[in-house]
């Protein structure tokens, strides 16, 4: 089994993280950029683009991998507008530069303009997807996603359905081990996009 590892940019955690083989991955951001994600930006340790680069190249150094976070619910239509994916290109260029290696995102443009422009990137969709059923699975795989997290919170307990989901797709399936989140829960959409929200005033340092 292979754990994929949330990362606040603690001081010393990827040194401890390394101890234990079965942590191939931590997955994070910055506290503010320019697409937000599933992490409330208040709640995150203050990191920019030094911190990040400094993450990456550590965790590297211990063979972990890191997966940066895109995966905001609500990103405002900024991946489907041509303004907005040249400053989503911009921002993906500084990943790439310091070889980010895998990126979550909830959004099928996002998907599709990642897999077109960087192929250097494993594209995971995030939990916020919503993924929770084989038709579902199929059709983010079709876009080139590589990796699919099942959704925790109507899916995670439901057996059959995620082994109908396994049977039916090739690219690897992620499951939220410590999902907090009640079954079936109604304000679920609400919290996603509340979570992803970043103010305007705040995307535009890293614009």
């Amino acid at each position: 089994m292979n754990l994929s590892v949330g990362f606040g940019f603690q001081s010393g955690i990827i040194e401890t993280l390394a101890k234990f083989p079965e942590v191939t991955e931590i997955y994070g951001k910055m506290h503010h950029d320019i697409f937000g994600g599933g992490r409330w930006s208040c709640t995150l340790q203050q990191a920019g683009y030094r911190d990040l680069t400094k993450a990456v190249k550590l965790a590297h150094k211990h063979r972990i991998s890191f997966n940066y976070l895109l995966n905001s619910a609500d990103p405002n239509g900024l991946e489907q507008t041509i303004a907005g994916q040249k400053k989503i290109r911009k921002f993906l260029n500084f990943l790439s530069s310091i070889q980010i290696d895998s990126v979550t995102v909830a959004s099928p443009y996002l998907l599709r303009l990642i897999k077109k422009q960087y192929p250097e990137f494993k594209v995971r969709v995030g939990a916020f997807a919503q993924i929770s059923s084989v038709d579902q699975a199929l059709k983010w795989q079709d876009l080139g996603a590589d990796i699919l997290v099942i959704s925790a919170i109507s899916c995670n307990r439901s057996f059959d359905r995620l082994a109908a989901i396994k049977n039916s797709v090739t690219c690897t399936l992620e499951l939220i081990a410590n999902a907090n989140c009640l079954q079936n829960c109604i304000y679920e959409k609400d919290h996603m996009h509340l979570l992803g929200y970043t103010p305007a005033k705040n995307r535009r340092v890293y614009e």
